[in-house]
């Protein structure tokens, strides 16, 4: 009977299984706050206390540096996509039918007898805002940096 009785009740191995160790930002915040009461009232305040908070303090400006990096970079690309959009727009009829059956079809733009310079020339100015790119041996592509702005533009436009 003692032998069926230990089997029911739940070993210890089970319950250290169920364990779950405290989060470590919660400890982490906790070490911070007492190095402040620490330094703050000035009741034992170390030197380690003290060159613990500069480090965390420049880990935190670091982050943040990182965030306001980010979101300017985020607002840059989002203002060169407004800035290609304002100009596929702004495209006329033709032209904007030639951008289109190049990039759904890949269909080469065909130049006329009295003119050399080819329909798409005018869409490679300005060189930031490029639509096209010739590449001599293969002929006209759409423009690598804003490729996929282009292609949303034209399957939108198709719809």
């Amino acid at each position: 009977m003692s032998t069926h009785a230990r089997s029911t009740r739940p070993s210890g191995l089970t319950r250290l299984s169920q364990f779950q160790p405290p989060d470590p930002s919660a400890l982490f915040l906790l070490i911070m706050l007492d190095c402040l009461k620490r330094l703050i009232l000035g009741t034992d305040s170390r030197q380690v206390d003290v060159s613990m908070l500069i480090i965390e303090f420049l880990v935190l400006l670091l982050i943040l540096l990182e965030v306001v990096w980010q979101s300017k970079d985020r607002w840059e690309r989002k203002k060169h996509k407004n800035a290609v959009l304002d100009r596929l727009n702004a495209l006329s009829k033709s032209e904007a039918d030639m951008l289109s059956s190049l990039v759904l079809h890949g269909s080469q733009p065909t130049t006329s007898a009295k003119s050399t310079e080819s329909p798409l020339e005018s869409l490679t100015r300005p060189l930031a805002l490029a639509l096209v790119e010739r590449d001599y041996f293969t002929g006209w592509r759409v423009a690598r940096d804003n490729k996929t702005i282009i292609v949303d533009w034209v399957n939108k436009r198709r719809k």
